[in-house]
């Protein structure tokens, strides 16, 4: 059971961002930390990444700790890419959830040391399960798919489009726990799609 709460808001005012957070322990009154961080849309990445540093750092996590990896030295991770979700507040991008995946699974295909599953594969194991790509709705669904699929780790995200920005995230989970051990992300302008898919997956 979980023994914190994170809750939080996050406007949009024209091209501005602001992101309110707050960290509480379960059992106590006073809240570990709060934070109110503001920028532009084009700072959402940065506002994304010191908070997250502020979190990590009320939660005493020792840094050497947050890169752990879910396999040995020696074994070669094998990756399941999920669906991305659309968090964005219009459907237009909707076609790309599973449009990410695969362009992401094209560009790490040629990456060395890392075996991924196929797609075919992917598929295969949602049919037998009577599921489909886009009902990956939670993590405990995304992780018994992992298992199925033989991964040891789980690569999901999810976009945002507000006004001509374009903010990608992407997550690595340890499939057989569920927990996040690795987070990136970009941003940029919409057109620019080409070259912040480059980004994300140098990366990765």
């Amino acid at each position: 059971s979980a023994q914190f709460v994170l809750t939080g808001t996050c406007a949009v005012d024209k091209e501005q961002v602001t992101v309110t957070a707050k960290l509480s322990q379960i059992g106590l009154g006073k809240p570990l930390g709060e934070w109110k961080l503001s920028g532009s849309l084009k700072e959402l990445l940065k506002l994304e990444a010191d908070l997250s540093t502020k979190i990590v750092d009320a939660l005493g996590i020792a840094r050497d700790l947050r890169t752990l990896s879910p396999f040995g030295s020696e074994g070669t991770p094998v990756v399941a890419i999920l669906p991305f979700f659309n968090d964005s507040p219009t459907a237009r991008l909707d076609d790309m959830e599973l449009g990410f995946a695969d362009l992401i699974q094209s560009t790490l295909a040629d990456v060395s040391g890392v075996r991924l599953v196929e797609r075919q594969a992917l598929e295969k194991i949602l049919s037998e399960q009577n599921l489909t790509e886009a009902g990956l709705v939670d993590d405990t669904t995304a992780v018994a798919l992992g298992k199925l699929a033989g991964a040891n780790i789980l690569l999901t995200g999810s976009f945002l489009e507000l006004n001509s920005q374009l903010s990608i995230q992407v997550r690595t989970m340890d499939a057989a726990t569920g927990a996040i051990i690795g987070t990136t992300g970009v941003v940029g302008e919409t057109g620019e799609f080409d070259q912040l898919i480059g980004q994300l997956t140098q990366q990765l």
